[in-house]
């Protein structure tokens, strides 16, 4: 457009310092408008032709070169959005639980963006309940917070099940200040769908109007469609894992029917070696594998001739062979189950010894798993603790001083101390009426 005279043009809004005249030329590529560039002089009629072949020429050029600073952008986004999802993917890996999985969610995006909220929210019938949140609103609101399905921007996404953005939620027909503490301006909220169901929501908030572009829709929805797929793995997780600690109790419940003298003796060994793990500050699934191996530790035991499990006297010699081959029984039961643990492995040597002299294979020092080395001491300790056939239960003190002589010999030092402090310090008693 060329105003040659700007007092005559009625559209024309007059600055601190009037021009006379004005050329203003769109940015266009491929068909849109991207920009503008304006030109002014104080005088009527400034423009000559070629001044404005000239203003024409260098508004093509700025614009390839607006387009090609918005594609840079637009790509580092979508970099920065990949960049994002494998941090999340790598961050999450080892856990396990919805619950791990929302709170590193939404500490992560808040801590990459720096948005003033970031919830994570469930659908349980007519509520949205906060999960996980992240941000200035951390201190302020706490999961649990529940809210109608039929109110706010988060009902609104649960029942169009589409992403929304409010660019000024003060002109928002939908935004209702749900939080005690409200400093929001702007909001984003995605949903997460399984089964093209809302499952869940991505709710970013920021003190911000106009907040949110188109890219960092894209990184949310991009976000939420990982959400998704993470939860239902962790679902299949917790499925399998029900499926596993029943096979175990199962399992356990045949050598207590086989060998009756020591029912309850399982339950009390993974009693005691999940509680010495958690002394030596093992992490959860170490301290898990360490707990279902102990449950079926002697399942091996249902390959030893009944006869020789029940005797009420000591066992011969050659009858004692036939229970030093129930380790290697138990791991050929085990080793094809698909535990998450090895827990075959950790059964296998539950009777090793430090100095060689254990059985099977007569594993030495670090040749010895960490985890069989802690069931080694619980199974000892409960065995000694316990009524036998062929002899009355041993004191507690009695059975700590054994333990205590057998350290750095037969035990592993690191165990030993955590299993007294267990005893001697916390008070731990079994989980039986045949107590010690």
């Amino acid at each position: 457009i060329y105003v040659p005279d700007t007092e005559k043009e009625p559209r024309y809004l007059r600055g601190k310092v009037a021009s006379r005249s004005e050329f203003c030329v769109p940015l266009m590529v491929r068909g849109e408008v991207l920009g503008a560039l304006n030109a002014e002089k104080e005088e009527v009629n400034g423009f000559s032709e070629t001044d404005r072949e000239l203003v024409e020429s260098m508004a093509a050029i700025a614009a390839i070169a607006l387009e090609n600073a918005i594609q840079f952008e637009r790509e580092r986004k979508m970099l920065e959005q990949l960049k994002l999802i494998n941090d999340l993917a790598l961050r999450t890996a080892a856990l396990r639980t919805p619950e791990e999985l929302y709170r590193g969610v939404v500490e992560l995006i808040a801590q990459r963006f720096g948005y003033h909220s970031v919830g994570l929210f469930t659908v349980e019938g007519e509520e949205v309940v906060l999960r996980a949140i992240a941000g200035d609103l951390a201190g302020s609101v706490h999961p649990g917070f529940r809210q109608s399905i039929d109110t706010g921007i988060l009902g609104h996404v649960v029942r169009t099940k589409r992403t929304y953005v409010a660019p000024d939620v003060t002109k928002d027909p939908y935004f209702v200040p749900g939080y005690k503490v409200e400093k929001t301006l702007s909001e984003l909220c995605v949903p997460i769908k399984a089964r093209d169901q809302v499952i869940g929501l991505l709710d970013i908030q920021s003190r911000e109007p106009n907040a949110f572009g188109e890219a960092d829709v894209d990184a949310a929805e991009a976000i939420s469609r990982w959400i998704s797929v993470e939860l239902e793995k962790a679902k299949l997780y917790a499925q399998l894992k029900r499926a596993l600690e029943n096979t175990a109790a199962t399992l356990a419940r045949v050598v207590e029917i086989r060998d009756p003298y020591t029912a309850g003796h399982q339950r009390r060994v993974a009693a005691l070696s999940a509680a010495i793990a958690e002394e030596m500050g093992l992490p959860p699934e170490r301290k898990e594998a360490v707990r279902l191996a102990a449950l079926l530790h002697d399942l091996g035991k249902i390959a030893v001739p009944a006869e020789v499990l029940n005797k009420p006297g000591r066992l011969e010699e050659l009858e004692m062979r036939f229970v030093r081959k129930h380790p290697w029984a138990g791991f050929e039961v085990l080793k094809d189950i698909p535990f998450p643990y090895p827990v075959a492995d950790i059964v296998l040597q539950h009777h090793e010894r430090l100095d060689g002299s254990g059985y099977p294979r007569g594993l030495k020092g670090e040749e010895i798993m960490l985890e069989a080395r802690i069931l080694a001491v619980a199974d000892v300790v409960e065995a000694m603790c316990s009524h036998r056939p062929y002899r009355p239960p041993h004191r507690l003190e009695e059975v700590l001083a054994e333990l205590e002589r057998g350290k750095g010999r037969l035990y592993d030092p690191r165990v030993v101390e955590a299993c007294l402090k267990l005893f001697r310090e916390k008070g731990f008693r079994f989980p039986s009426p045949s107590s010690p």
